[in-house]
């Protein structure tokens, strides 16, 4: 089983090496969801790690349906970053009505394959209007993966979802709420790949709000045997 990382800073990046993990997905804004993290954390991310690194295309939080102004930026992110040597990118669109924006990403995979990348879309999936028949349209479209956590707010939650789309075949990474003390709810059901921030949230005590974040917890294989995976 494939053990994949969701880092969301460089502190994330340098933990992650002592790890026996396949890959790592590269974010920023993890408590919202992952945005695109900057170029520069990319590239330094890149210099630091011997894993491979798939990065989140993803302009803003809340929903993903985007203005041209919007899916512009993105693309140009896109391939500024897929000529680094990342292993790929990750996205995810969808229209007003919550089905998939065919048209935009099939765009995205074409880009990803002229550098021979790989197309990875992400938990858009999991506000989709029809969550089977949408897994297997974006198979069909040419994804290589697609993050999920059952069409539900966390992955456990969505475990007979999940177990669906493995009797179907469908090239999900299951992720969201996977932690030390559920990991082995999931593997045992034939998932090739776990996805997991695995993280813990870092307070301040500031009397204005700026947000708090998370990191990877540094004591993580106290709790999770990578090595068992």
């Amino acid at each position: 089983m494939n053990i994949e990382i969701c880092a969301g800073n460089i502190e994330d990046i340098i933990i992650t090496e002592k790890l026996n993990i396949s890959r790592i997905e590269l974010n920023q804004g993890l408590s919202i969801g992952g945005l695109t993290p900057s170029h520069a954390l990319v590239k330094q991310a890149l210099k630091i790690s011997t894993k491979d690194i798939v990065v989140m295309i993803r302009p803003r939080e809340g929903d993903f349906t985007y203005t041209e102004n919007e899916y512009m930026v993105m693309k140009e992110d896109a391939k500024y970053l897929l000529k680094l040597p990342i292993k790929g990118i990750v996205f995810g669109f969808l229209n007003y009505d919550n089905s998939i924006d065919v048209k935009r990403t099939k765009k995205f995979i074409t880009l990803a394959k002229k550098y021979n990348k790989e197309a990875i879309f992400h938990r858009a999936i999991d506000v989709s209007n029809d969550y089977i028949n949408n897994l297997i349209l974006l198979k069909n479209l040419g994804i290589t993966r697609i993050l999920t956590s059952g069409h539900e707010k966390n992955a456990e939650l969505g475990i007979e979802n999940i177990k669906k789309a493995i009797k179907e075949n469908l090239p999900i990474i299951v992720g969201c709420g996977i932690n030390a003390n559920n990991i082995h709810k999931f593997k045992n059901l034939g998932i090739t790949d776990i996805h997991g921030s695995f993280s813990k949230k870092i307070l301040n005590d500031y009397t204005i709000d700026f947000g708090n974040y998370t990191i990877l917890d540094k004591n993580i294989e106290k709790n999770i045997d990578f090595n068992s995976f």
